[in-house]
C-alpha cells in the first residue's frame, strides 16, 4: 500500500508541475492588463479599455489553447518523457490530459480576474471562486470515491469551468463596454 501511495503521489506531483506551465505564462500578461485597463477607465476611454481587454483575451487564447490541447493530446507521452522511477504513467497520463483542458479555463479565469479588478470589481472574483471551490469539493467527494485519482482532476476541471464561465458572464453584465 505504501508503494502504491508513493507512486500515486509521484504521479500527481509531476502532473501538477507540468499543469502549472500554461498559466504561469499568463501571470505577466495579467500584470499588464490591470494598469492598462485602469488607465483607460480613468481617462473615460471605454473603447480603449474594450480594445485592451479584447487584445488580452486574444493573446491569452493564443497561449492557452495550444498548451491546453497539447497537454490533453500528449498527456501520457509527456509523462513518459519527463519522469523516471516510481511514477505510474497509467495514472499520471490521464491526469495530465484532464488537467490540460482545465489549464485553458484557468488562463481564461486569470484574464477575467484582471479585467474585473481593473474595472473596480475586486470582490466579485473572490465570491465566484468560492462557488467554484464548493463545486470542486462536491465533485471530488463523489468522484474520488468512485473513480480514484482521476476524480480529483475532474473536480479541478469542473471548478475552473464554472469559475471561467461565471466570470465571462459577469464581465458581459457589469462592464460598461465589454469585450
Amino acid at each position: 500500500i505504501l508503494d502504491s501511495a508513493r507512486s500515486l503521489y509521484g504521479a500527481y506531483s509531476k502532473t501538477m508541475s507540468i499543469y502549472n506551465l500554461p498559466f504561469n505564462l499568463m501571470v505577466p500578461l495579467t500584470a499588464c492588463i490591470v494598469p492598462g485597463v485602469s488607465a483607460c477607465i480613468a481617462r473615460r476611454d471605454g473603447l480603449g479599455a474594450q480594445r485592451t481587454t479584447e487584445s488580452a483575451m486574444r493573446v491569452s487564447a493564443l497561449i492557452a489553447l495550444p498548451c491546453g490541447f497539447g497537454l490533453f493530446a500528449l498527456g501520457t507521452p509527456i509523462i513518459q518523457l519527463l519522469t523516471v522511477g516510481n511514477v505510474d504513467v497509467s495514472i499520471a497520463g490521464p491526469l495530465l490530459s484532464i488537467l490540460g483542458i482545465a489549464s485553458i479555463f484557468v488562463c481564461v479565469m486569470l484574464v477575467c480576474n484582471s479585467v474585473l479588478q481593473a474595472s473596480g470589481f475586486v470582490n466579485l472574483p473572490i465570491f465566484i471562486m468560492i462557488a467554484g471551490c464548493a463545486a470542486k469539493l462536491i465533485v471530488n467527494n463523489f468522484m474520488v470515491r468512485h473513480v480514484g485519482a482521476v476524480g480529483a482532476a475532474v473536480g479541478t476541471l469542473v471548478c475552473y469551468v464554472i469559475v471561467a464561465v461565471l466570470e465571462l458572464l459577469l464581465i458581459k453584465r457589469v462592464i460598461p463596454s465589454p469585450p
